[in-house]
Formats: C-alpha cells, sequence, structure tokens
C-alpha cells in the first residue's frame, strides 16, 4: 500500500513539474475558403506568405469547404468533413452563419481570413501568452500509411487531438464559377483530417491512399484542442517524407 502510495506521490510531482516548464508559443491558423469564392484568394494568398516565413511556431491551414460548389466550380479540395467542422464552430460560438474566407486562430477567435492587420495582430498577441503543454510525435512511412505515435505532457483537462495532413505547392487552373480564369496557388491544403479523443500517449495508422505522387509535399500538423472552449492548446509537426 505505501509502496502504491509512492508511486501516486511520484507521477503527481513529475507532472506538476512538467507543467512548470513554460513551452514555445504557436498560433494555429485554421482558414475556411473555397476556390469558388472570389473573396477567398486574396486569404488563402496570405497564408502562403505565412507559410513561407521560417518559423517553426506558425501552423496555417486551409479547410476547403463545399457549400460553394453549386456555382459551377467544384472545388477538388473540398470535403464534407471540413464544412462539418466550420459549422460546429459556429454552433459552439453561437454564431448565426457561416462564410468564406473565415479564419479561426487557436480556436478562440474569429477573422474575416484577409484581414492582415487585425489578424497579425492577434498573432502577436498570442504569441506572448505562456503556455506549458507539449506534444511529442514520431511518426514512420509504411506503404501507404503514416505510422504514429504521440505523447502530451502536461495535459489541459479533456481534449481531442487533430492530425492534419497539409500539402504545399498546389496550383489550380479554375475554369468555372467566381474565379473563372484564375490560377491560384495553395501550400497548406488539409487533404485529411484525423480527430481523437487525446490520451497521455497514443498509436495510430492513418492512410495516405490517393496522395501517394505528393509525399514529398506533405506535412502532418498535429494540434490538441480544449472540448469546451475549443481553444488550441499545443501544435507541433512532421515531414511525411
Amino acid at each position: 500500500m505505501k509502496f502504491i502510495l509512492l508511486l501516486i506521490l511520484c507521477s503527481q510531482f513529475l507532472f506538476s513539474e512538467e507543467c512548470k516548464e513554460e513551452k514555445e508559443r504557436f498560433t494555429v491558423l485554421e482558414l475556411f475558403t473555397s476556390e469558388g469564392c472570389s473573396s477567398c484568394p486574396s486569404a488563402e494568398k496570405f497564408l502562403n506568405e505565412l507559410s513561407s516565413k521560417d518559423t517553426k511556431n506558425i501552423f496555417p491551414l486551409e479547410f476547403h469547404v463545399t457549400y460553394w460548389d453549386y456555382l459551377g466550380w467544384k472545388d477538388p479540395y473540398a470535403q464534407k468533413q471540413f464544412t462539418e467542422r466550420q459549422n460546429f464552430y459556429a454552433a459552439k460560438k453561437l454564431f448565426s452563419s457561416i462564410y468564406t474566407p473565415q479564419l479561426y486562430l487557436n480556436g478562440k477567435k474569429d477573422f474575416v481570413g484577409s484581414n492582415r492587420t487585425h489578424i497579425l495582430k492577434e498573432m502577436e498577441r498570442e504569441m506572448a501568452i505562456k503556455t506549458f503543454q507539449s506534444i511529442l510525435v514520431n511518426s514512420n512511412l509504411v506503404g501507404s500509411n503514416i505510422e504514429t505515435d504521440y505523447k502530451i505532457n502536461c495535459s489541459l483537462g479533456e481534449e481531442w487531438i487533430h492530425f492534419a495532413i497539409v500539402q504545399k505547392k498546389i496550383i489550380s487552373k479554375v475554369t468555372k464559377g467566381e474565379n473563372a480564369g484564375e490560377l491560384l496557388k495553395h501550400e497548406s491544403v488539409v487533404r485529411k483530417l484525423v480527430t481523437l479523443d487525446a490520451k497521455d500517449k497514443g498509436k495510430l495508422s492513418i492512410s495516405l491512399k490517393g496522395l501517394e505522387e505528393n509525399l514529398d509535399d506533405l506535412t502532418m500538423i498535429v494540434y490538441t484542442q480544449n472540448k469546451q472552449s475549443l481553444e488550441i492548446t499545443q501544435a507541433t509537426r512532421k515531414q511525411i517524407r
């Protein structure tokens, strides 16, 4: 009994020590966009610029939604799952509608995705906030699967952990809809999103079927998110190959 109590006390001490060590701050930018929306290219260009910055603490994510497809151009990167994610944000935050380009910064505030001034100011504010959580990720490419294990230090309540497979260097020639005739360039398109209940550690296998020709342009961004507030609590990235 004394031995068990000692183990519990030791684990609590180690946990408290982990939570005292300050970690690098970050910004996750979730842009809900569409190739069929004429207001979106300026927001995507802004996100491309952020993607090109030499910093490991900025995590741009383009989620292409489906509700602009009716205008004639079917966005090849749009997924119903991403539209549902945007609707989920709106429902949790009691918004009456959704729109593009809409950008959520660390799951807290939303902005018009092309509003550079306000977004950069909020990014600067977020970078100044202390954080104590970290995510350690190891991954290996095995055939068409990315085998991944993770560990979360200093868990911050009930959370999800998201695994976003992101593709860069995409060029799309739009022939119909509001952007007909435009050549659109993307540097952070989410091709797949896997969401799990976060644990202290875990393993999973993510299929990259259909993306095999783009392995050199793929990155996996992993981030945790509080289930109640929707605040994103930490993020990291791993190159696929």
